[in-house]
């Protein structure tokens, strides 16, 4: 149930119980006290009271009856009116205090002993009134009697009844201290026995609420262990709707993202390489073309200047125009079947460096595919470095509760920026095969273009050749005007003898630029390597 909450309301719930608890063991422990405040209330303001007026009232009484029997004695008139005033005050007294008694009382036994302690007292009181005539009389002998006869009898039977009403009122003092005593005892007992249910219930509630948050948590680092040694074959089971499990969820997504990454990385990584070792064969094959094209300028070349100096002899040598037309006629043919086959060699080297082009085209495509994955893995990176800086933001909101969260937080936040680095790593490498794809695909325009030219110029040369044939049978035939022809044939020769030089100039270009073309392949397909391997660390 605990995992079904988010940690606020759990925590919420689980502090409120403690809450709650704390405030029963409270309202119960007032109640206690409320109990023994009411014994106490009642010993002292009923029975001490009570016992302290009964206790002044007979002394009171006791004062009164000495008093009167001392002035029964007194001689002198001013001494004994005196005392009289003093006695009649005594008197005052005692029915203020017995007024005090009668209001303390409250049981049906007090009040019926009371009623015969106030009878007694009113004849009492009768009785020591009459006295306190005669001692104003001056009759001290019949006073003195009077003292010795009913009025002890009544003062005895008052003393009594005050004894008894005593009696009474230290019963229920008495029985109030047991009471108070029982109730402190009961508080005792009953607030231990709260105390140990609260604390037998705190302590449960604190073991399921740190399960609750520690079992998730263990689980979440064991799986940022597992992907930081690059095991991303684990599936990940993620069960309540809490923080630990919306941790445990989104790695789980951050795990899948990342080996299907790695999966096209793979498959990337792997049409790189072949790709590379493609390019390395057509580099190979158009290097050898290369260099049969050159070998075959050369030889082109050669004809061209055997054919001026047939042409120079021919002006010089008049009359032998027709043996030497012949000769030139056969140097131009061969020229002409060179230059054909120079002339397939070239179209076959365009052919080629197309091809090549091409392919160094869709592998720079390869590698920008590889340049948007490797912006998917910075960007996951960059949302899990969030998520685990919004669940350390919870985490310190939580406090101590969630300081254990917070650490696998901080974990997560180590295995975003581990995951960053690598990410930056491979985009270094990525870097460095699309300079290189990008210096491929430069050399290939120019090696193409070099070619595109070349074919041109031998397409001239071709041309021009064919022309000297013409002329040479032109000469065979009029050799009436073969000092101007050769004239002319000379400086054709000139021309097509330049044009084969730069054909052989352009030859050695792209002579070049395909030994570039195939360091650079090479290049490629050692950081197509180093990509696999770097990629194989983790088991997708």
């Amino acid at each position: 149930m605990l995992r079904s909450m988010k940690l606020a309301p759990r925590s919420a719930f689980s502090f409120g119980i403690i809450a709650l608890i704390v405030f029963l063991l409270g309202t119960f422990s007032i109640h206690k006290m409320e109990r023994m405040a009411k014994q106490s209330a009642v010993i002292n303001e009923k029975w001490l009271p009570n016992i302290v007026n009964l206790s002044n009232l007979v002394k009171a009484q006791l004062r009164n009856h000495v008093f009167l029997a001392q002035l029964s004695s007194l001689e002198n008139p001013a001494a004994r009116t005196v005392g009289l005033r003093q006695l009649k005050a005594l008197v005052g007294e005692v029915q203020s205090l017995k007024e005090q008694v009668n209001v303390g009382l409250t049981s049906v036994e007090e009040r019926s002993v009371f009623d015969q302690f106030d009878q007694t007292d009113k004849i009492y009181t009768t009785e020591q009134e009459n006295i306190i005539r005669t001692i104003s009389s001056g009759d001290l002998a019949s006073a003195s009697s009077m003292l010795r006869g009913a009025i002890i009898g009544y003062g005895t039977r008052l003393g009594m009844a005050t004894e008894e009403l005593m009696k009474l009122n230290m019963e229920g003092y008495e029985k109030a201290t047991v009471g108070l005593l029982e109730a402190r005892d009961s508080a005792r007992r009953g607030i231990i026995a709260a105390v140990l249910i609260a604390l037998l219930v705190t302590v449960g509630l604190a073991i399921f609420y740190t399960k609750s948050i520690v079992r998730p948590l263990r689980r979440a680092v064991q799986v940022v262990e597992r992907v930081a040694l690059g095991r991303l074959d684990v599936k990940i089971d993620a069960q309540g709707r809490d923080e630990p499990a919306q941790v445990l969820s989104s790695l789980n997504l951050m795990q899948d993202g990342l080996r299907e990454m790695i999966k096209a990385i793979t498959k990337s990584s792997t049409r790189i390489a072949a790709s590379a070792v493609e390019l390395k064969v057509v580099t190979t094959s158009s290097s050898r073309a290369m260099k049969l094209q050159n070998e075959e300028v050369v030889s082109a070349v050669s004809i061209v200047n055997v054919a001026t100096l047939a042409v120079v002899e021919v002006a010089k040598n008049a009359a032998r125009t027709a043996e030497a037309s012949q000769i030139s006629d056969q140097s131009v043919r061969s020229g002409c079947e060179q230059f054909a086959r120079m002339v397939n060699s070239i179209s076959e080297l365009t052919e080629e460096v197309s091809l090549t082009n091409a392919q160094v085209g869709e592998l720079a495509m390869n590698v920008a595919n590889v340049t948007r994955i490797i912006e998917v893995i910075r960007s996951i990176a960059e949302q899990t470095n969030l998520l685990a800086l919004n669940a350390a933001i919870e985490a310190a909101r939580a406090g101590d509760a969630g300081r254990g969260f917070a650490v696998v937080a901080e974990e997560v936040r180590a295995l975003a920026l581990r995951t960053k680095n690598s990410t930056h790593e491979i985009e270094v490498l990525i870097g460095g095969i699309q300079e290189v794809t990008e210096r491929a695909v430069s050399s290939m325009r120019r090696s193409s273009e070099s070619a595109e030219i070349t074919l041109s110029l031998a397409g001239s040369a071709d041309q021009a050749l064919r022309d000297i044939q013409a002329s040479i049978e032109t000469i065979i035939e009029r050799s009436r005007v073969i000092a101007g022809s050769a004239d002319q044939q000379e400086g054709m020769m000139e021309s097509v003898n330049r044009s084969l030089l730069k054909i052989q100039g352009l030859s050695k270009e792209a002579s070049e630029g395909v030994t570039q073309t195939d360091q650079a392949s090479g290049d490629l397909s050692e950081l197509a390597g180093h990509l696999q391997q770097l990629v194989s660390r983790f088991e997708a």
